[in-house]
């Protein structure tokens, strides 16, 4: 049988949950990636683990049948500062104890099995959950970035039940960041967009990732709710080499931020880059340097 390799699995050193991965700890501190030594998720190196097909499939229909997903954050850090204002959340589905799926590797079966919805719901519906109770018990002003695809919009009964509890909950709305591939944000219909106009309205904000050149068409993205751009740091680092390039980083930067939009540095992995990084004065940076999205928020 055809075999999927994973790019990303972790697997916990004794199959225990440390005290530091629980939901309190990671939510409570929220500069934990910055403060304290963590000790992360042992990886597991790809060659090592190959699941078949069939064993994937399998995990996507249990994680379904039994409403079930792991959730994982990564920070998202001020600039220079390096303090914790958001998390992004990364849904994750077990294959066995302590090793897991990443999107990216059951992407491509669950299409084909016409459940990609269905699987997305699952995961916004637990951060959704974890969020509400998190924002109860402690009232903390941490955002949460998560990813949204368009058919999500389209799922009525789904969005139905979102829309008038986030209206109910108007501070826990404030502090989603739904985020979607720039190239689906470019595309949605009418219809999707007013799902969008309504989110927007109710206190929800937005972000678009996977940009591969500096967005020009500035006050359309502001028009249609978009707080925040990602951008590739190697991206920054390339497109800005020299004095020309320096000057239309800087001037892109400068207008993306008058028209309400800040731009969020990813995939900063070492410390040359991030002082790259630092020249252009950009607020806000993620990556492996600040923290993995592999120490554990929840299990749900």
């Amino acid at each position: 049988m055809k075999k999927q390799t994973l790019r990303t699995l972790h697997r916990s050193p004794d199959g225990v949950v440390p005290a530091y991965l629980s939901t309190d700890h990671i939510l409570h501190h929220h500069n934990i990636a910055n403060d304290e030594p963590l000790e992360l998720l042992n990886p597991i190196p790809a060659e090592d683990i190959t699941p078949s097909d069939f064993m994937v499939r399998d995990s996507i229909h249990r994680a379904l049948e039994y409403q079930r997903a792991d959730l994982f954050l990564q920070p998202i850090v001020t600039l220079p500062q390096r303090r914790t204002l958001f998390y992004e959340v990364f849904g994750r589905l077990r294959v066995q104890p302590g090793v897991y799926l990443d999107a990216k590797d059951y992407l491509k079966l669950a299409t084909e099995d016409h459940i990609l919805s269905e699987l997305d719901t699952l995961l916004l519906s637990g951060v959704l959950k974890i969020i509400e109770r998190q924002h109860r018990k402690m009232q903390n002003d941490v955002g949460y970035f998560i990813n949204i695809r368009p058919f999500t919009l389209r799922n009525s009964v789904f969005m139905n039940n979102l829309l008038p509890l986030l209206s109910k909950h108007r501070a826990v709305a404030q502090t989603l960041i739904f985020e979607m591939h720039f190239s689906d944000f470019l595309t949605l219909s009418p219809a999707e967009q007013k799902i969008l106009n309504g989110l927007h309205t109710i206190g929800c904000r937005f972000s678009v990732d996977n940009i591969h050149h500096l967005p020009s068409d500035i006050k359309y993205l502001n028009r249609r709710g978009v707080n925040f751009v990602k951008l590739d740091a190697k991206m920054i680092r390339s497109e800005g080499r020299g004095e020309v390039g320096f000057s239309n980083i800087l001037t892109h930067k400068h207008n993306l931020e008058v028209n309400g939009i800040d731009i969020i540095a990813e995939k900063i992995e070492s410390q040359d880059a991030l002082l790259d990084i630092l020249d252009y004065d950009i607020k806000y940076g993620q990556g492996y340097l600040f923290g993995k999205p592999d120490f554990q928020g929840v299990y749900t």
